[in-house]
């Protein structure tokens, strides 16, 4: 069994990397149980297969300055039209500068609900917040995290086939890009060394963005990457994917 001290977190969050801001960060999934007794039962009775929620807390360093957390956070507080888009990287490895492709992430949109600034005399200025999922919260493989400066191919992952009744989540963040258009795609092959097919793209990006893709056409492929076109000086993205 793979265990690590938590020593580092990557947080996406639409357009923005944010993780150097927190220094906690909770992810929770929980299943609505009904209560189902009867008259004549010896035992509470609860029913399975209820309404799921998703729940984000974070915490951290309150920084005022323009473009800094809380002008990020502010302008979201409670907005349904920004459906943040969120990835969650848990970084194993001190001093990791980039997720290593095929790392596990967690993927979904959310919406801030609460947002507090403020503390102790003498204290590192600190905030905290909390937010709602507005989808599950997937998880994923992380397909490639980097700064490039040309077009190139991740690496192969084994992520299995996409059946009828599942679908394809597909996550980008473009936290930076110098100039020219960054576009990636999401390919397959049946056996992860040559007959790449394009299944779905993202929309070209010119400028810092964050795109959330569904794509619900079965592939008996199970071996997927990313891999993205640039003509420019430099950007910085992260993809990952999930099949649920």
């Amino acid at each position: 069994m793979a265990r690590f001290t938590f020593n580092d977190c990557r947080i996406y969050n639409g357009k923005y990397s944010i993780g150097g801001d927190h220094n906690e960060v909770t992810l929770t999934t929980a299943v609505d149980t009904p209560e189902n007794t009867a008259f004549g039962a010896t035992m509470h009775v609860f029913l399975a297969g209820g309404l799921t929620r998703v729940t984000l807390s974070g915490a951290g360093f309150w920084d005022p300055v323009k473009g800094g957390i809380d002008d990020i956070i502010d302008t979201r507080l409670g907005s349904a039209a920004a459906d943040e888009p969120i990835t969650l990287i848990a970084a194993p490895t001190d001093g990791q500068s980039v997720a290593i492709p095929g790392a596990a992430s967690r993927i979904f949109k959310s919406i801030t609900t609460s947002y507090a600034i403020g503390g102790t005399v003498g204290d590192a200025a600190p905030f905290t917040l909390e937010g709602a999922g507005r989808t599950d919260a997937y998880r994923a493989t992380v397909m490639k995290e980097a700064t490039v400066t040309a077009a190139g191919d991740g690496v192969s992952q084994n992520i299995g086939a996409l059946t009828v009744k599942a679908a394809m989540y597909g996550l980008l963040h473009v936290t930076a890009i110098t100039d020219g258009t960054l576009t990636v795609s999401i390919e397959s092959s049946p056996n992860g060394t040559d007959t790449w097919t394009s299944r779905f793209a993202f929309l070209g990006a010119a400028a810092a963005t964050s795109q959330w893709k569904e794509y619900s056409t079965a592939q008996t492929d199970a071996y997927w990457r990313a891999s993205w076109t640039y003509a420019g000086t430099t950007t910085t993205f992260v993809v990952s994917v999930a099949i649920k």
